[in-house]
């Protein structure tokens, strides 16, 4: 049976249905889950384009295809590229 989403959601309401927590995102609802006493975070808990440059520790080992703009033989310093 298809869900009944809400017409009129604003970012970050939340719908359950059947035992399953849904997000809006904005754009799309996307499944919730919040373990209950458990302090870990998932990517399911994060609605996309959340994270900022101040949620990300200074020594994270992010890689570096997952920069967006990122190209091939391209090294980042600060607001540098050099090719």
């Amino acid at each position: 049976m298809p869900i009944d989403f809400p017409n009129s959601p604003a970012v970050n309401d939340l719908f359950t249905n059947d035992g399953r927590v849904w997000i809006w995102t904005g754009s799309v609802w996307k499944a919730y889950s919040q373990a209950v006493g458990n302090s870990s975070v998932t990517s399911a808990m994060i609605v996309d384009g959340t994270i900022i440059n101040a949620d990300v520790a200074s020594n994270a080992a992010i890689a570096a295809t997952k920069i967006t703009g990122w190209e091939n033989d391209q090294v980042i310093l600060s607001s540098q590229v050099i090719s």
